[in-house]
């Protein structure tokens, strides 16, 4: 976000409107007018070579749910089913632009509450963008024909901003509303992770109201929360059942592990550093927390880097908590390590995790070691990109791998190469993780041309 002050922060940031999306003679690459251009091009190609050539989904232009003056057009949805996800699309549409006027409201607020609210908003447009691909597989009209429905973005309703000290409180509650909507819809017609996608939404709503809102009774007290100390959120604690039923943790007196194969890397960190703990290549119980001292293996498992190894103290001892850097690593021709507050998409709360950068792996959006057997090749250096520091370093990370496209990174972040340089400070990024783009760690649009496909 570019803070505006005077003339020249209001000529940057028109600047950014104009190259990033608008487009200009000098528009950026990755520009929403780049991408249409683009769209329009192939088109045309695909109609010269093959003049019969019609689109899979041939969705009406500029749709509409509401007529004002009462009268259906040839435009206008009638197919029931097609009404009621496009009104969800709407609503949703609604929901991303009340976000949007909080996040720019001009009452002074806490940046980490700003920042929040900019990757719910984010969020929301992809929730968007997966209602209108089902739009735009449902017929227009009720008794059918050669058009499919689309969104209409049509707002019903006043959408200013909400002056109450628990704004973000009432945006989770609809976002609740538009979840418990999707399910529903989904007894009729496929919505893929869109209801997830919203309750992630609400239960990240909902912390930034309980971090950073005050009570309805002191509402003046809202700029002053900037300067208080926010408590860093507990790690989820690994249980606690006997070994008989779980080889894979264990407990002392005073802690309990446990081991997600599944998410293991083998970076054997936990083997080399505490090899009396894990005792591994051996039947039966491997895990001893009972030969180190609680101290120690709480270093061990904060050094693995896939977060395969996640801890309970008994002892009266800090947990896990978030970092107060937020940090992705790359390894040379490896996965993505990613420390922060993490808020990954369709997963619980994590710390620390190790995410899939070739394309390849068989668990994604987490790597398997894949990567080893494929040959996958790339560096974990680059130079640097100029950035201006963040002003919050910590905070939520949201990591949403979308469907057959990059991972969309959200949240104050460091991107870090292997050697520990920072390549740079952001707050937005999307990473590659079809392996192919020839500007990694960032998205270049390849995983479009090579056909790469993944739901997780």
């Amino acid at each position: 976000m570019t803070k505006v002050t005077g003339l020249a922060s209001a000529q940057q940031a028109i600047d950014a409107i104009v190259v990033q999306g608008e487009g200009a003679e000098y528009y950026a690459e990755e520009s929403h007018y780049a991408k249409f251009f683009s769209i329009v091009e192939e088109y045309r190609q695909l109609k010269t070579a093959r003049p019969d050539f019609e689109p899979g989904r041939p969705a009406a232009s500029n749709p509409l749910l509401t007529s004002a003056i009462g009268q259906e057009g040839d435009m206008h949805i009638t197919h029931p089913l097609a009404t009621k996800v496009v009104d969800l699309g709407n609503a949703i549409y609604a929901l991303m632009l009340r976000s949007f006027v909080q996040l720019f409201a001009p009452n002074p607020q806490p940046e980490p509450l700003r920042s929040g609210l900019s990757q719910v908003a984010t969020s929301l447009m992809y929730a968007l963008t997966a209602v209108g691909e089902v739009a735009t597989r449902l017929p227009l009209k009720a008794e059918g024909g050669p058009l499919n429905a689309g969104l209409t973005f049509e707002l019903l309703g006043a959408g200013g901003l909400l002056v109450q000290p628990c704004a973000s409180l009432l945006l989770a509650e609809r976002a609740n509303e538009l979840a418990a909507a999707a399910r529903r819809l989904a007894s009729e017609v496929a919505m893929p992770g869109i209801a997830e996608r919203l309750e992630s939404c609400a239960k990240q709503l909902h912390k930034l109201h309980e971090k950073y809102e005050v009570s309805l009774g002191a509402p003046m007290a809202v700029a002053a929360a900037a300067s208080v100390p926010i408590p860093a959120p507990v790690a989820q604690a690994a249980s606690t059942p006997s070994a008989e039923e779980d080889l894979n943790q264990a407990s002392s007196e005073a802690i309990s592990i446990k081991v997600d194969l599944k998410r293991c890397i083998h970076s054997r960190n936990c083997v080399l550093s505490a090899p009396r703990v894990f005792a591994t290549n051996v039947g039966g119980k491997w895990l001893h927390p009972e030969a180190s001292s609680v101290e120690h293996l709480v270093h061990v498992a904060q050094s693995c880097p896939s977060g395969a190894i996640t801890y309970a103290r008994h002892d009266g001892g800090p947990q896990e908590s978030a970092p107060e850097v937020n940090v992705i690593r790359l390894r040379e021709s490896g996965p993505y390590v990613v420390h922060a507050d993490l808020d990954l998409t369709h997963q619980p709360q994590l710390f620390r995790a190790t995410l899939c950068r070739c394309g390849k792996s068989k668990n994604k959006p987490f790597c398997d070691g894949t990567h080893e057997t494929v040959g996958f090749a790339a560096t974990g250096e680059r130079a640097r990109i100029e950035a201006t520091p963040l002003a919050e370093c910590g905070g939520t990370l949201s990591v949403d791998p979308t469907k057959d496209g990059p991972f969309a990174v959200t949240g104050n972040v460091e991107i870090v190469g292997g050697s520990g340089q920072t390549i740079k400070r952001t707050a937005k990024a999307f990473l590659c993780r079809c392996g192919g783009s020839a500007n990694k760690p960032f998205c270049d649009g390849t995983h479009a041309k090579i056909g790469f496909r993944s739901d997780n």
